[in-house]
Parts: structure tokens; sequence; C-alpha cells
């Protein structure tokens, strides 16, 4: 994505600021450090206005720290990325070494479906779904910033605005390639009374095969047979 020294000087910078998170722009391929404004700099970060205003229309870029983890963004920092409208990445530190950054947003290059490492957010099943579509058919599939563990907590990821993001559902009798399958995969401690939703996805890709990425493995094609009983729904895109 960015040059070495881009990089190096983000983590020093993190390990610099620990345990406050760090925060910097990458402009004309430099890393600018910042100075982090927010109320708890040790749970989140805000750059000034003053600043962004200052780089306004140069910037390529938004680096930030977690410190002690986790090395994947939170939903607020999934919406600023949105909004920003360029690649973010994040930073894990313990403040004596740093490791990342990870990059995010739809600015990034595509990873290869086939063999990816699992990173909420970034490299997830959702994530998964939207590339496919991206580099097969073309199409861009709108976000959804999400936390991790959201299926621990109620949240319906995947049925919430399915229909405004293009798709319908179908039986499970009318899958064709390109089709998304919805399953509910029971997920060590969760919470009793938490309802059976779907909380992983994955795209039919003919033949009896699914696309999908499981937190535990990388990604990759699986015969659908053995997973038809966790399914919970199966969806087209409609356009």
């Amino acid at each position: 994505m960015f040059s070495e020294g881009v990089i190096k000087s983000a983590q020093q910078h993190a390990i610099d600021s620990y345990p406050r998170e760090s925060c910097g722009l990458v402009v004309a391929g430099s890393y600018i450090a910042c100075e982090n404004v927010a109320a708890d700099p040790t749970k989140t970060f805000v750059i000034a206005d003053a600043v962004s205003l200052e780089y306004a229309g140069r910037i390529q870029g938004v680096l930030h720290s977690h410190c002690n983890g986790p090395p994947w963004p939170s939903s607020s920092d999934m919406r600023q990325q949105i909004a920003t409208n360029v690649p973010w990445g994040v930073i894990a530190t313990d403040g004596i070494q740093a490791w990342g950054p990870w990059w995010w947003g739809d600015q990034v290059p595509i990873a290869p479906l086939i063999g990816r490492e699992f990173r909420h957010g970034i490299t997830d099943c959702f994530a998964l779904g939207r590339d496919w579509f991206r580099l097969v058919k073309g199409i861009t599939i709108r976000d959804q910033p999400r936390d991790w563990n959201w299926w621990f907590t109620g949240q319906n990821l995947y049925l919430d605005g399915f229909k405004e993001r293009g798709f319908k559902e179908i039986s499970v009798g009318e899958l064709r390639v390109g089709d998304a399958i919805l399953f509910h995969i029971r997920m060590p401690g969760t919470p009793k009374g938490v309802p059976r939703f779907p909380n992983h996805c994955g795209i039919y890709t003919g033949n009896g095969q699914i696309l999908h990425h499981l937190v535990d493995r990388l990604s990759r094609h699986d015969s659908v047979g053995p997973w038809i009983s966790h399914r919970t729904n199966c969806l087209r895109y409609v356009g």
C-alpha cells in the first residue's frame, strides 16, 4: 500500500504514544504524525479539524493504533473510513512492539479470494462476499460497519438492509452461481437466549460448492452439503 518508511514511522508513533492511541495521515507518500485530541485518547482517537483542513484533498490514508489490540477496526473506524473515502490502517501495539498496519476500505487492493487469513471487518466472511461481487460481477455492495462479537448481541448483520443492498430472498432449490447462502454457526461463548439468526455467509459458486471464510480457517471452497443443516436463508442479487 505505502512505503516501508510510512509503516515504520507509524509503528514508532504507535509505540511512543502508548497507552494513548496514535493517529496520523499519509500525505504525499509520507507519514504525518498528528496529536490525538480525543476526550479519552486511551480508547479512541480524534484528529483536530484544523489539521484535517490543512491537508484536505491531499490525504492518501489514515492510520491509528489500538493499544493492546484488537488488530482490526471498530464499527466507528469503519464508518469514518467510508466517510473519508481513503484507505485506513490500524496498528496494534503493547507499547514495546507494534504490528501492522492492516488496511481496509474499497480503495485497498482486493486480496485473493482463496487463502485469506480471517481479520474481522477487513477479511471476514462478509468482506469475502462483497469482494466476490466486486471481482466477478463488477458490483460494489454497500459495506456494513460492524464490531467484533456482533453475533453475540442480537444484531442481524445480514438480514437488516439486505433489500436495500439489492438482494431478494429465494429458496434453496433456486440456487445458482452468485447467490448468497446465510448460515447460523453456534459460536463458543454465545450467551443463552441469543436468537438463532445468520452469522455467516457463503457465495454459491456452482457444482455444489460455496466460497466462504470461517474465523479459524483460511478462506476456501467447500462442499455445501455439510453446511446445509446450518442454513437460514438464501439471497440473490437483483440490483
